[in-house]
């Protein structure tokens, strides 16, 4: 099997309580992480490695993907380039 960079070579769920929060120059929000992926990536020799990476819930769009696919694509849906930074962090549902 041939994975592409940026495909899930595998995804296990998070346990709840991990959330990434999201903030640009005018607007901030946050998204549950509902588990981690093993994404594939290219190395300089054009080699497949892998890299960890949470999947994130798009509570607007109903989908999860990995966090840098939902970077990109939360990027390509507004008409001017937007910086956007993230945090990741565990909130225990139970405290």
């Amino acid at each position: 099997m041939q994975f592409v960079p940026g495909a899930p070579m595998n995804i296990s769920a998070a346990p709840p309580g991990w959330q990434v929060t999201f903030t640009t120059g005018t607007k901030a929000w946050t998204e549950p992480i509902i588990g981690w992926a093993v994404v594939a990536t290219a190395t300089d020799g054009g080699a497949i490695d892998s890299d960890l990476a949470p999947v994130v819930l798009d509570s607007e769009g109903g989908y999860i993907e990995p966090l840098s696919s939902y970077l990109d694509s939360k990027r390509a849906s507004v008409s001017q380039p937007v910086n956007i930074k993230y945090s990741i962090e565990y909130r225990n549902p139970n405290a």
